[in-house]
């Protein structure tokens, strides 16, 4: 009797041994699983865009919680699909750069209904209820680069007066504020006209297009400047313009690109600057940002401003070491 008894023992201590096992790895699990933030991000492409990723993956890491990225190569169709996932995973936060400021509505007001806090970043969304929103101030950023050109125009022509261009997005709340700017600036002096205004989908294609189109539209010695808003624009004019050998006109681009940077020493290229944005900072907040949400600390403010430069002749290949420099910081968090 003693025998089975012992035996009946060891059995039951056998039997208990996986299941405590089990528990603690249960346990174990529960306290290293991380909070979750979703960044839906407009594309990949760019390189404003992939800095900016960069950026808050890198801060992600750092702060312990984990950053799952969603491609919406610039489709708004894809990025409000991309946020469904995201709310049905049940995210602790989400992060988002909207492909279009109006169109990205529906998946906020989802995000808001499921109760998961939604920070946006350099572009804002129309409606829906943010915790807070990252950005430079866009408008400030129309101006530096409208004052560029009034410099350039007084140079070129002796006076603050010649024919301007504007390519923008209005569909963009950002490039809708830079345009903003840029008038206000223009409307101090009568002299400087703006013949003509673009708005269209930022796609190199189709800026190419329009700026074709303009050249067309404006012969030799007809017209002095086009203001790009955006690095993809900036971009497809420039390489319009430079094709074309239209060393008449100018152009003036805003947003962080190593081709814009590379045409702006370029002597072949008429690109005189740009306005630069730091999408590093940008990234570094949100995410910061999302963790002090996710944590239940208060946000003291609703706008976080992030900063601008202006880029020329003169300091690009200053800023063009810095930005070599904060590329090897953010390489193992690039797009691959």
């Amino acid at each position: 009797m003693k025998k089975i008894s012992v035996l009946l023992v060891v059995c039951m201590v056998l039997m208990i041994l996986p299941v405590h096992g089990l528990f603690a790895q249960g346990q174990k699990e529960s306290v290293e699983k991380k909070p979750v933030i979703a960044f839906s991000i407009m594309d990949f492409s760019i390189d404003f865009l992939v800095e900016l990723l960069a950026s808050a993956r890198k801060t992600a890491d750092e702060l312990g919680v984990d950053l799952v990225d969603y491609n919406s190569q610039f489709d708004t169709v894809k990025q409000l699909n991309n946020i469904e996932d995201a709310i049905a995973q049940r995210v602790d936060c989400l992060l988002l750069h909207p492909v279009e400021s109006s169109a990205v509505v529906p998946g906020v007001l989802a995000a808001n209904d499921a109760g998961i806090p939604v920070v946006a970043v350099d572009i804002q969304p129309t409606k829906g209820d943010l915790a807070c929103f990252v950005a430079s101030d866009n408008t400030s950023i129309g101006k530096y680069a409208a004052e560029e050109v009034v410099k350039y125009l007084l140079n070129k022509n002796g006076v603050e007066a010649g024919k301007v261009v504007i390519l923008g997005n209005d569909m963009i709340s950002s490039m809708r504020l830079r345009k903003v700017g840029v008038l206000e600036v223009f409307s101090a002096y009568p002299g400087i006209v703006v013949v003509d205004t673009h708005d269209f989908a930022t796609k190199l294609d189709t800026t190419i297009e329009v700026t074709e189109n303009v050249l067309q539209k404006y012969g030799e010695g007809s017209l002095d400047m086009i203001i790009a808003l955006n690095s993809t624009q900036a971009i497809g004019a420039n390489a319009v313009v430079s094709s074309s050998k239209r060393f008449d006109v100018s152009l003036m681009g805003i947003d962080k690109d190593i081709d814009i940077l590379n045409a702006i020493i370029d002597e072949k290229s008429t690109l005189i600057g740009t306005v630069v944005q730091s999408p590093f900072d940008m990234g570094r907040i949100a995410v910061e940002q999302c963790v002090k949400i996710i944590n239940g600390e208060s946000i003291d403010q609703v706008f976080f401003e992030a900063p601008i430069k202006v880029v020329t002749k003169d300091n690009v290949q200053d800023y063009l070491k810095y930005s070599k420099e904060l590329d090897e910081i953010l390489a193992p968090y690039k797009v691959k």
